[in-house]
Order: structure tokens, then sequence, then C-alpha cells
């Protein structure tokens, strides 16, 4: 099987924590909650929500265990079974400081 050719910007890490993200939907509707983090790049992340994500809306990120306080745009909302997996882009001048630690668990 061929490998396909990495697109990212910047490498992804695995990530086994919990941020607070907060958003409007098209409807004006403000959503915010504990999103599991799955992988951490230096210009976004993905997480996993119950409630939809509209592709291009904006979200509040923070992480005060690594000192991330960020806007992001969304890229990507992928539904698997009962959750979204959204893939967030920060916005310029939001970046991770220093990107997480790996999770040492293969599992995670």
């Amino acid at each position: 099987m061929q490998r396909v050719h990495e697109q990212r910007r910047s490498p992804r890490i695995r990530l086994n924590d919990t941020l607070r993200v907060a958003w409007v939907d098209a409807g004006g509707n403000y959503f915010h909650c504990q999103a599991p983090c799955v992988d951490a790049a230096k210009g976004g992340l993905r997480i996993i929500v119950k409630d939809r994500m509209d592709p291009l809306s904006y979200v509040n990120v923070q992480a005060d265990r690594y000192g991330l306080i960020a806007s992001a745009r969304v890229r990507h909302a992928i539904q698997r079974g009962l959750k979204y997996h959204v893939g967030l882009e920060f916005n310029p001048g939001s970046r991770w400081e220093a990107l997480p630690k790996p999770c040492p668990d293969p599992a995670c």
C-alpha cells in the first residue's frame, strides 16, 4: 500500500487531554463544552464534540495546562457515530507557545 503524502505544515502529536471550547452556530446559539483533544500541531488541533460545528465557524479554545487561549476556525467536522471529529486551524496570532509533550501511552 502506498503511503499518502503528508500535507500538513507541521507534524501532529497525539494528545490525550480535555480543552474548553466555545462557539456560536449559524443560528446565533452559544455552545460551550469540555472537548477531548485527539491530536495537536503548531497550527491547530483535532477535538471531539457532541454538537455539530459548521465549517468556517470561529471557536475559542482554552487549555490552562498548556497556557493556550486561542481563536480558531473549523476546517472540517466529520460525524462519527453520535459525535463530531472537528479539525481546528488557529487564527493568525494564535499558536501554541510550545507544543505539549506527546501522550506516552500508545493507546491514546
